[in-house]
């Protein structure tokens, strides 16, 4: 159900037109349903309201003048549900975006100048839930459009008509409000839920200008617990680039307990990530960070035993700087705070660290080398450096119960440094190590 309305004036000849438009209800079933047998989604529910005043006039030469102002568009409540055509599928179609608010305020449109401009564009409290099942696909997938004949015009479209160069494009502000994820991931044993609430997004100043800079900040909740933002600007044209400085506040390791646990029988039982830095991405180098990295309360424990495995109260990695396109890793400084290490060795001479492998990782089939002249062969290595790791107050337990004699110590108040580590040099770490033995 939905109205049209439209007030203004119409004149053939020569033809011009004027006025102003007027779209209110729900025509998205409708339209889901010639399109989701094409796109693999289906909208199921949702109003939209559409307003604009415009202007059109002929030329003598035949061209026309398209003026179109005010231009204000809402959708609301707008549900939309996986949808698979086979009659034998057996997955049920479910809700997987749901859109309370979406719109746009003070758009504008100029032809034959080619102007688009927009003044706000806002997404409100919109959520989306994705699913990957047991055998590693989605229990969705946005398909494709008609045949190849319809996509080449559509490319060749593109390819003239929203050439950048032809267009003038610019949005004042784009702003995303308490928009949720929540991914679900039945592939892993136990299944893996990650996600984030509370998401924030504002980017300003947009347009298609080549070199733009578009400042942006970002916000976010992890679902496991923890925040994470960043700060600083976009470009999109000529070449996709960005700078922002990142911060995380005790970002849950936890999450990631479920993907640690399909390689390994151990327990992500505790820990927290702390960031600082900034992050980049440039024509030239395709992901940089300069920053300071803490993980803290770590502990991870064997799944079986029950045991501690390990554990530390501080890991700090102060002025971090890792470059993929210089292909380098440099950590001023380690820090390691009461780190703690169990070995133990069974009467049947197996050992705890040995135990933890999966036995589908131990009988996966080795990588075979890459055969001399490859790529990976000739391939820049990559360079890691450390400058000084301290060590304070660490501890260890060694146990061996597969001796006659059953064997245990304990290594406690172990303090020290290395020296400057560095893959590309052959000088020696220094190491000076000093603890007690009980």
């Amino acid at each position: 159900n939905g109205t049209l309305s439209w007030t203004g004036s119409l004149q053939l000849n020569p033809f011009a037109s004027a006025g102003h438009a007027e779209v209110r209800g729900s025509h998205f079933p409708l339209a889901s349903a010639y399109i989701r047998h094409e796109t693999g989604v289906d909208i199921v529910d949702g109003t939209a309201g559409i307003d604009l005043d415009y202007a059109i006039a002929s030329a003598a030469d035949g061209s026309f003048q398209v003026t179109v102002d005010n231009i204000d568009v809402e959708f609301a409540d707008v549900r939309v549900n996986t949808f698979h055509a086979e009659p034998d599928d057996v997955r049920k179609p479910r809700e997987f975006l749901h859109v309370p608010r979406l719109a746009i305020a003070g758009g504008s449109f100029r032809w034959p100048e080619r102007e688009v401009r927009i003044t706000n564009l806002g997404m409100d409290s919109a959520s989306l839930e994705l699913r990957r099942l047991a055998n590693g696909s989605f229990d969705f997938a946005i398909t494709g459009g008609a045949g190849d004949d319809a996509q080449a015009a559509d490319e060749a479209s593109v390819e003239s008509a929203n050439n950048p160069a032809d267009w003038n494009v610019a949005l004042d502000r784009l702003a995303i409000d308490s928009f949720a994820v929540r991914f679900e991931d039945l592939s892993v044993e136990p299944a893996a839920v990650v996600g984030v609430r509370d998401f924030m997004l504002e980017i300003v100043e947009i347009s298609n200008a080549p070199g733009a800079s578009f400042p942006t900040s970002l916000a976010m909740t992890a679902l496991q617990g923890g925040e994470i933002s960043a700060t600083g600007t976009v470009t999109v044209l000529p070449v996709p680039e960005l700078a922002l400085d990142l911060a995380v506040e005790r970002l849950a390791l936890a999450g990631g307990q479920p993907y640690l646990r399909s390689r390994a029988n151990v327990n992500l039982d505790s820990g927290h990530l702390n960031l600082d830095g900034r992050l980049a991405h440039t024509g030239s180098e395709p992901f940089a960070l300069d920053a300071n990295v803490e993980v803290i309360d770590l502990l991870i424990t064997e799944t079986d035993a029950g045991t501690r495995l390990g554990s530390w109260s501080r890991l700090l990695l102060d002025q971090l700087s890792f470059s993929v396109g210089k292909r380098r890793l440099d950590i001023s400084e380690v820090l390691l705070d009461e780190p703690y290490g169990d070995i133990r060795i069974a009467a049947d001479g197996s050992v705890n660290l040995g135990r933890v492998a999966r036995d589908e990782a131990a009988e996966a089939p080795a990588t075979p080398a890459p055969e001399a002249g490859t790529n990976s062969d000739s391939a820049a290595a990559f360079v890691a450096t450390i400058g000084r790791v301290i060590i304070d107050n660490a501890a260890a337990d060694f146990a061996d119960e597969s001796l006659p004699l059953p064997f245990s110590a304990r290594i406690n108040d172990l303090n020290g440094s290395l020296t400057t580590i560095a893959t590309d040099s052959a000088e020696p770490s220094t190491v000076e190590l000093e603890g007690g033995v009980d």
